[in-house]
């Protein structure tokens, strides 16, 4: 009986130590979360800023600095949701993809001594963009519970985030070398006539040029359809619903 009782005290402070826990976990994902995004908008904001002045993102200081806290951030935001998953080791698995990106390459193999070729260089460049376009795809997938209407969105954006950061690396290696880049302007109508694989009277100069009309080339016959199917399926079924009520 004593061992009971004493066992029946000690059961609401365990309690209240596992709502403490609970919520400052939460507390802890929220903050790394606000900072993600804000991060995700922050290295958008400097790679357009860089990109629309002609200037290659890689060789401004400012960029590599903030890119390198960025990616911390990011890091301890994937890090944090593994931890406190009740199922760890599906969370490492659904989340490797955007640990591997998050990985400041550009910061960490020079630092190494380690020599970057034209092709690892290529690659790095489009690893911030992927790390924004999944933060984007995320926060965007939490503002419905409509689990269709969530692939839908985070597709939209996948898309948007595709035209928008090829026509910006189009635009800095192209500007002042290929005469059809005049502006920003024409690399985004270029950017998109390549994703519809309608083509355009810009021809790429560059090899990262030729490399990104091929990417957005076969990116298009991918996505396009993808979206030709959801808006055809989400008309049928607007369809079947007003047959319903009105028979």
């Amino acid at each position: 009986m004593p061992v009971a009782a004493h066992l029946s005290s000690l059961m609401p402070a365990t309690n209240q130590e596992y709502k403490v826990r609970r919520d400052w976990r939460q507390a802890l994902l929220l903050a790394l979360h606000i900072a993600t995004i804000a991060g995700a908008v922050l290295l958008v904001y400097m790679v357009s800023r860089d990109a629309l002045h002609a200037v290659s993102f890689l060789s401004d200081p400012l960029y590599l600095r903030l890119q390198l806290w960025i990616c911390l951030v990011f890091l301890a935001d994937i890090l944090a949701e593994i931890a406190f998953s009740a199922r760890r080791g599906r969370a490492l698995l659904a989340n490797l993809p955007f640990l591997i990106v998050c990985i400041p390459y550009l910061s960490i193999l020079p630092a190494l001594g380690i020599s970057l070729s034209g092709q690892l260089i290529f690659v790095l460049r489009f690893v911030p963009m992927v790390r924004a376009a999944g933060v984007f795809a995320v926060l965007t997938g939490l503002i419905t519970q409509n689990r269709v209407g969530n692939v839908f969105r985070a597709y939209i954006v996948l898309l948007v985030t595709l035209i928008y950061f090829a026509s910006l690396m189009f635009f800095v290696e192209e500007h002042g070398v290929n005469p059809g880049v005049s502006s920003y302007g024409r690399t985004l109508w270029w950017a998109v006539m390549c994703m519809t694989t309608t083509g355009s009277n810009i021809v790429a100069y560059t090899d990262l040029g030729k490399t990104l009309s091929i990417v957005l080339a076969g990116a298009g016959l991918i996505l396009i359809p993808m979206l030709t199917v959801y808006i055809t399926n989400v008309a049928s079924a607007g369809r079947s619903s007003a047959e319903k009520s009105e028979g």
